[in-house]
């Protein structure tokens, strides 16, 4: 995973390297609120880190859905050919 200043920095970079943009699409990078909290829990000692966590807690594995916009990131998905 790498950060780009720009879609358009990106794109050129493909571009400059032989390859023709077919399609792409953007999307901002969302993060689950629950993990958050429950990070914070673990570290402030509350609760003990299960890998299962989310299986054993149905309420909390469908509040997981509830997602946050991690501001100022976006993910691409390009689809291309090499020329």
């Amino acid at each position: 995973m790498r950060e780009y200043k720009s879609e358009q920095e990106f794109l050129n970079l493909l571009k400059e390297n032989g390859f023709e943009i077919v399609k792409y699409r953007t999307e901002k990078v969302k993060y689950p609120l629950m993990d958050l909290i429950i990070r914070f829990f673990i570290k402030a000692g509350l609760i003990k880190p299960l890998p299962d966590f989310y299986q054993k807690h149905k309420l909390l594995r469908k509040l997981r859905k509830i997602k946050m916009p991690v501001v100022g990131y976006r993910t691409i998905e390009v689809v291309t050919r090499k020329i």
